[in-house]
């Protein structure tokens, strides 16, 4: 009864065990699966920065053709200082009041009018007079247009380099503030993953080394019941043997009884004949 009793505890022990182990191991792989997933998540984006540091070279491409135009809007503005300096001492030399470029601009509106208004003869006359005198005045400045015309010239070459200079900058300091703010956004992300994949992989080893120490309480309580079992079956044997010995003496003892029956010639029942020949 007690060997029963002690079979039943342990067999509920292993079957407990069992159950323990199974949940265990359950969650030790949804936290290893679990930290793997985050790992990958971890190196796309650090795959990510990568790409935005291997887009500074843009951004340094930009940088260098800012600076190379404003290096040359610099020299051009150097060359106008020049030119209008020279204008203004050919002037002085001339002794020139208006600048030519005013003066064909006179010469072009009083034309137009001329052209578009309906003015008396005596007007015409009139404008048409000022127009020779405006022009023999644009006529003896011809030198200074020329200088003028180029002082033009550079005056709109620097306008369009600037313009370049600043779509560069532009550029630059709107790449430059957008990788920032992505870069500082990815590496925050990172941090937060990194830390949570340090949380699963802690809650994995916690539970691998309950899932072991089960498992070798496990194997324990196996060995325990299949020694059990060995004794259980041992005892069965040294049973069935002592069984078996006893009935060969009562037969023995059978045999003897009929074989005195015999002698003293007494009636043998049915009984006392098959003990006999068992005993054969």
């Amino acid at each position: 009864m007690e060997e029963n009793k002690e079979k039943s505890s342990l067999k509920k022990e292993i079957s407990e065990l069992k159950t323990r182990l199974n949940d265990i191991n359950q969650k030790k792989e949804l936290f290893y699966n679990k930290k793997e997933e985050l790992k990958k998540k971890t190196n796309s984006l650090i795959t990510e920065i990568k790409s935005l540091k291997e887009n500074t070279s843009s951004s340094k491409e930009n940088k260098s053709n800012r600076d190379e135009l404003n290096k040359k809007v610099k020299t051009l503005v150097e060359e106008a200082k020049k030119l209008n300096q020279e204008k203004k001492d050919f002037m002085q030399k001339h002794n020139i009041i208006k600048d030519p470029s005013s003066i064909k601009s006179l010469i072009d509106s009083m034309q137009y009018k001329i052209e578009t208004e309906a003015l008396s003869m005596e007007k015409e006359k009139s404008m048409m007079k000022k127009i020779k005198e405006l022009r023999k005045e644009y006529s003896a400045s011809s030198e200074l247009k020329k200088v003028i015309d180029k002082l033009s010239l550079i005056s709109k070459e620097i306008d369009e380099t600037r313009q370049k200079a600043d779509s560069f900058h532009k550029k630059l300091t709107e790449g430059s503030s957008e990788h920032s703010e992505k870069f500082k956004a990815l590496s925050t992300e990172i941090e937060k993953i990194k830390t949570e994949e340090e949380e699963a992989f802690k809650k994995f080893l916690d539970y691998k080394k309950e899932f072991l120490e089960i498992n070798n309480s496990l194997k324990e309580k196996l060995k325990e019941s299949s020694k059990f079992s060995e004794r259980t079956e041992e005892t069965r044997e040294r049973k069935k043997e002592t069984r078996k010995e006893k009935n060969s003496e009562l037969l023995k003892e059978k045999a003897k009884d009929v074989e005195e029956k015999i002698k003293t010639k007494k009636k043998l029942t049915t009984e006392d004949l098959l003990a006999f020949q068992s005993s054969e």
